[in-house]
């Protein structure tokens, strides 16, 4: 069971990069970009962008928004302008860079650059700042004075100079993850993983991290113990033992696209076994973290409850598990409002786009683009019915229906929620597609049909359009569109460092 993040968040963020490479003038061969990226023993890096040029010119490129960037030659000072505007981008600005000199120079900037590499047992793993420009292209020189041998990299390298591989980053050149270089290896030296350990009256709480990331381990215990303390309370159960451990983005795991899992046979077995965090997580936005370990958790309590992990309760799972991770970490005092407005924005962009049509999530689907939209149609569906009912309270009900009522289809699923809402359920499954659903018995009275929070009318669809029309055109482009615009909306380069 993964927690992924939607195309469709992605979307959200796409406009405020793609609008200035629509608009900006575009600066020629007037200027030539190169990125000098120096990692640390520890991970860390120095980032310096040289920028040659002929005379004055004006173009656009990101830059870190929580990051000092500073001339690092102090010749350059008056010579260049940076105008930084605020966009949906998490860590990084929307910079427009004006060159002021008619003579031909180099300017180079400077800036830290924390966790360019990740580390766990004997592997490595970069991956370089968001380098998107309205140039041709910007050469990228990474030195990894750990790396022992390369075993995968994105783009392809196109030649060795001096401590550094060589990297172009331009249109015409494939990338996993746009705009950014990417690189898998071995170790030199292996890095010792250490244990943080909480026990609790109820539950023995483990946290498995490779030494480098002790605050994070930290971070990530207290939100554990919290989490569980809540859901001890929401679900009437208790795990014995939770054990999170952190594992490398790399692409075999599922690169950056899986936040965290639970393996379905763990589930399966009564909510046993490790969750996985993908140290990427260190990476993203504040609550990215937080509601993957919540996800997570749900997944690892609804089988201590007897729900299984299998396609047909696939999206019980998920939707349970992603609405559960904003509300709880509201509950616990951690700010999730940027990405909970994504998560409700993104699901109803999408109800609007199928028309409401659901019931594909009834078989969970195998291919990357459905399995995104089924993530966010299951969420839709608890969340509407959930906010409809009462919230976390709803959520109390029908974990209480399930320690008595064990579930294997989807309507047995509807018939538990029906139960905890106190109303038959089943005419809204059937509305959004699904199949083979039985009503709730005692049939309500007829004023007592389903009615949800979020029920659209001609109205709110139109309203809703006019908010979310950008996003949707965007996710269309992208839908339909060809590989280059795809890869440059991969998922995480908007909320991630």
């Amino acid at each position: 069971m993964k927690a992924k993040i939607s195309i469709f968040i992605i979307a959200l963020f796409a406009f405020a990069f793609l609008e200035p490479l629509l608009t900006a003038q575009p600066a020629g061969n007037k200027v030539e970009l190169s990125a000098y990226i120096d990692v640390s023993s520890d991970g860390n890096a120095t980032v310096k962008i040289a920028i040659q040029y002929k005379g004055r010119a004006t173009f656009f490129m990101t830059l870190p928004k929580f990051q000092p960037v500073y001339l690092c030659n102090e010749t350059g000072i008056g010579k260049l302008n940076i105008q930084n505007e605020t966009s949906s981008a998490y860590f990084y600005y929307n910079s427009t860079i004006t060159i002021n000199d008619d003579n031909p120079g180099r300017l180079v900037l400077c800036y830290s650059f924390p966790s360019a590499v990740l580390m766990a047992g004997t592997r490595g793993w970069f991956m370089s700042p968001l380098l998107w420009t309205n140039l041709d292209k910007v050469s990228v020189y990474v030195s990894l004075p750990m790396a022992k041998k390369i075993t995968y990299e994105s783009p392809v390298s196109t030649s060795i100079s001096g401590n550094y591989r060589v990297y172009t980053l331009s249109a015409g050149i494939p990338q996993d993850i746009g705009n950014r270089v990417t690189i898998e290896f071995d170790l030199k030296e292996n890095v010792k993983e250490n244990i943080l350990q909480e026990k609790t009256p109820q539950t023995i709480i483990t946290v498995r991290y490779p030494v480098f990331y002790r605050n994070i381990a930290e971070n990530t215990l207290k939100t554990a113990i919290k989490s569980i303390q809540y859901l001890n309370n929401l679900t009437g159960v208790t795990p014995r033992n939770v054990t999170l451990v952190f594992y490398l983005p790399e692409k075999k795991m599922g690169g950056i696209y899986a936040l965290g899992f639970v393996l379905g046979e763990d589930v399966n077995a009564g909510g046993k076994g490790p969750i996985y965090l993908n140290l990427a997580l260190t990476r993203y936005a504040p609550g990215y973290m937080e509601t993957t370990i919540i996800h997570e958790l749900v997944h690892v309590y609804l089988g201590i409850v007897g729900v299984e992990a299998n396609d047909a309760t696939r999206w019980f799972h998920e939707g349970m598990a992603q609405y559960l991770s904003i509300k709880i970490a509201e509950a616990i005092g951690i700010n999730v409002s940027e990405y909970k407005n994504d998560m409700y924005n993104s699901s109803k962009a999408l109800y609007y786009y199928t028309g409401g049509k659901f019931g594909f999530i009834q078989k969970w689907p195998s291919d990357d683009v459905s399995e995104q939209e089924a993530y966010l149609a299951s969420f839709y569906i608890i969340a509407n019915i959930s906010d409809s009912h009462g919230g976390l309270s709803y959520a109390q009900r029908v974990f209480s229906e399930l320690r008595k009522h064990p579930v294997s289809t989807s309507s047995d699923i509807v018939i538990v929620l029906s139960q905890a809402a106190g109303r038959n359920l089943a005419p809204f499954f059937r509305s959004l597609g699904f199949s083979n659903i039985q009503d709730w018995s005692p049939t309500p009275s007829a004023g007592n049909t389903v009615t949800t929070k979020d029920t659209p009318t001609l109205s709110s669809y139109m309203s809703l359009i006019v908010a979310l029309g950008l996003s949707l055109l965007i996710f269309l482009v992208v839908y339909y569109g060809n590989f280059e615009i795809n890869q440059k909306l991969k998922m995480g380069i908007f909320e991630m460092l």
